[in-house]
């Protein structure tokens, strides 16, 4: 058992819960034994095929896009109005300007960032003094469509953390001490099934012995093998690559004693393994993110990302990120489907 893979462990104790099932436990004299092996035999099947990508994040692109179009519009409106020969235009745009230059590109900013800005962007544009400015320059739609994909933004984002929250949650979860249990739980059936085999025979209990046994014969040798009965002399698969980050670090004039301090601003080498960095649309858009201590992403701008070779890439430092620690991320589509690896130590921006 010890040689079985998790996938193939998952499987084999769910055939055994199954002939338990029809036997019964009460006739196989396990009855205190069944239900916990049942449901460790459950938590493992759970985590064979672990939540690698975030299902919120399609819809928070959309979202985020619908926003930056309309920050952007309404920012260029005020903007070109600014020299319009129209005198109740221009007079608006001169109002506008200087209450909206702080939100200028905020479309490159953070998500949750760029979410507080729009509420400042809206809260001038609502303001009743500039009432007749938004109107003479049409941005009325506009500044409805802003609010309504920011508001739609955020409780994606809420959902998002809580989404992210349970996939961390079930990372901690080592297969090896889920496999240790369901391993003992069935040695213990097993323990105790035999006994009665000995002492006290039934139909049902010969009838489970025996389809137990046929089951181990062939769990044995996919273990020794890596294959099923029908190929006994063909050789095991190789073992994949496990998907993962294995070095970030500043490529010039860093700290050896300390490579996981980067400066702002600093071309930053990071090595990887087991996937293709590769974004949902075939670009490097929202693939490399920074994380910091509240779970809100920087994306890496993708001009930013250079030399991508099969197992390192680079990309310059966000040049206006607080100092702190933050986690390296990469949301990457690896033949199409989703992937989501996070560098195991945090870095530090200096």
């Amino acid at each position: 058992m010890s040689q079985m893979t998790i996938a193939s462990c998952s499987n084999f104790h769910r055939k055994i819960n199954k002939l338990i099932t029809v036997a019964t436990p009460a006739a196989l004299h396990i009855e205190t034994l069944a239900s916990p092996y049942a449901n460790a035999s459950t938590t493992l099947s759970s985590v064979v095929n672990r939540q690698r990508a975030l299902i919120t994040t399609a819809e928070l692109r959309k979202a985020d896009d619908v926003r930056d179009r309309a920050t952007g519009l309404i920012y260029n409106m005020v903007r070109i109005n600014l020299t319009s020969t129209v005198a109740a235009r221009q007079a608006a745009a001169q109002l506008l300007s200087p209450q909206l230059s702080p939100y200028r590109a905020i479309g490159t900013h953070e998500y949750s960032k760029q979410t507080d800005e729009v509420n400042g962007m809206l809260a001038v544009l609502d303001k009743e003094e500039n009432a007749e400015a938004v109107e003479a320059l049409h941005l009325s739609d506009e500044i409805e469509s802003l609010r309504s994909a920011n508001n739609v933004f955020d409780e994606l984002f809420e959902k998002r953390i809580a989404e992210y929250g349970e996939m961390s949650r079930q990372s901690d979860v080592k297969s090896e001490d889920l496999m240790e249990t369901a391993n003992t739980l069935y040695q213990q059936i097993v323990q105790v099934v035999n006994v009665f085999a000995i002492i006290q025979p039934t139909d049902e209990i010969n009838q489970f012995v025996k389809s137990v046994d046929d089951t181990v014969r062939t769990f044995a040798h996919i273990a020794e093998t890596g294959t099923g009965p029908s190929t006994p002399e063909s050789m095991p698969e190789p073992e994949p690559v496990t998907p993962e980050i294995t070095a970030v670090y500043q490529k010039e004039g860093g700290d050896p004693e300390n490579p996981h301090r980067i400066g702002r601003d600093e071309q930053t080498m990071v090595e990887y393994q087991g996937f293709t960095l590769k974004g949902a649309d075939g670009t490097l858009d929202h693939v490399v993110a920074l994380i910091n201590d509240q779970d809100y992403p920087e994306w890496i701008k993708p001009a930013t990302i250079t030399n991508v070779t099969e197992n390192s890439f680079e990309f310059t430092m966000v040049p206006d990120l607080t100092e702190g620690q933050y986690k390296v991320r990469i949301e990457t589509y690896d033949g199409g489907s989703p992937l989501v690896v996070e560098y195991p130590e945090p870095i530090t921006l200096w």
